[in-house]
């Protein structure tokens, strides 16, 4: 009887085996192919516990032969050929079984090398499709500086008075705002001859928020991930350096020239290592000729929760001149500021702001203090604020 269970047992075995899915590569999802790989290997681990149920099965036969001397020649022989066919059985579900191993090996073999060539590809379209973007974007502004310059000599925008100034044109970014660009990008403001042609002001390109409160921003300084070295000397600071689509200081020339043509407000916005945001507005902001050391002149704190870090009661830099590492304008008796924070900036006795300073990245550090600093909103000279932009507008926009 016991033969006959164990016989039974090893033909459903068989049956399993032989009924095994065949597993052919396709085309298929990641989910898939590991849905696929998870059934097979389930497979293999019933197959591992068959054979051994198996060479049980096969040891109890050859010992009961073992175990019993007293049976008749017949019984013997009966069950020595039962063993025989048993073990005949027992080879071709082994051999079927290696065959089915092997050939879940080599199919999960496939499916591994598609999966590979399958993520590989993923992998390689998702860095083509940014390429791509970072290049659409790239040359979108293009066009849009592009389409300006043709704009304002195709359809003469710039219209001339009898001296020979510039009643139309574009000053800023509120003139492009007014003109129907709203993308925030990088624009082109055009050259311009000053009255009686007594001095001309090359084009320049700056980053212009179009969306924040009503949007027509020219963003003067900008500090996002200390990318870009603000240590810098006076004709730097002059010029303008850095990354207009990143990090960079806007040139004091250019916001002389922007801040003089008419009233402007300043906004500082800043964002600290908690990842909480504020803004201080001034009502006017403007500063004067390289000749009067690039002057600053703010108007009334016009509110923010970032607080007011420049015209503060105990130690105000308004109509402080521009001091960099190379030309010391502040008041402070001791050693240059610009050296010691490490930055150009309105420097009074060092004072309570300096947004051009080392990025300092975490926020609070040890040692002297000259990381990117608002004390009204950071509480201390020693916390370094993770992202900070000076963008200035008309005060009548």
């Amino acid at each position: 009887m016991a033969m006959l269970f164990g016989t039974s047992i090893l033909l459903t075995t068989l049956t399993v085996m032989h009924c095994l899915p065949c597993v052919t590569p396709a085309r298929v999802s990641l989910e898939d192919l590991r849905r696929v790989i998870k059934e097979v290997k389930k497979l293999e681990s019933r197959a591992d516990n068959n054979s051994v149920q198996i060479q049980k099965l096969f040891n109890s036969y050859t010992g009961d032969t073992r175990k019993s001397p007293s049976m008749s020649p017949q019984t013997i022989q009966k069950m020595v050929s039962q063993n025989i066919n048993q073990s005949n059985i027992i080879g071709a579900l082994q051999d079927q079984m290696a065959a089915d191993r092997q050939n879940t090996k080599d199919s999960l073999d496939k499916l591994s090398v598609q999966s590979s060539d399958l993520e590989r590809y993923v992998y390689e379209q998702t860095l083509l499709i940014k390429d791509k973007t970072r290049r659409l974007e790239t040359r979108n502004a293009r066009l849009e500086n592009t389409l300006l310059f043709l704009q304002q000599r195709v359809e003469n925008i710039s219209v001339k008075n009898e001296f020979g100034d510039v009643r139309d044109r574009v000053k800023d970014c509120s003139s492009l705002y007014k003109r129907g660009y709203t993308l925030n990008t990088v624009y082109m403001i055009p050259a311009y001859t000053g009255p009686f042609v007594m001095y001309t002001m090359p084009s320049f390109n700056t980053y212009c928020d179009m969306q924040t409160d009503g949007g027509g921003w020219t963003v003067i300084q900008r500090r996002v991930n200390g990318s870009i070295n603000f240590d810098r000397n006076w004709t730097d600071y002059k010029w303008g350096f850095g990354d207009k689509f990143g990090e960079y200081w806007l040139g004091n020339e250019n916001i002389y020239r922007i801040t003089n043509e008419r009233p402007n407000k300043l906004r500082v916005m800043i964002e600290d290592w908690m990842g909480m945001k504020a803004y201080a507005e001034y009502s006017t902001f403007s500063i004067s000729s390289e000749r009067d050391g690039y002057r600053l002149s703010l108007g009334e704190y016009a509110g923010g929760l970032a607080g007011d870090s420049i015209r503060n009661q105990y130690n105000s830099q308004n109509s402080m001149a521009f001091s960099t590492k190379d030309r010391d304008n502040d008041s402070s008796p001791e050693s240059s500021c610009a050296q010691r924070r490490r930055g150009g900036w309105w420097y009074s006795q060092c004072g309570w702001a300096s947004l051009n300073g080392l990025y300092r990245v975490g926020g609070q550090y040890l040692g002297r203090a000259n990381g990117i600093i608002w004390f009204s909103w950071g509480g201390s000279f020693r916390y370094s604020m993770k992202k900070v932009t000076m963008m200035v507008r008309p005060a009548d926009f």
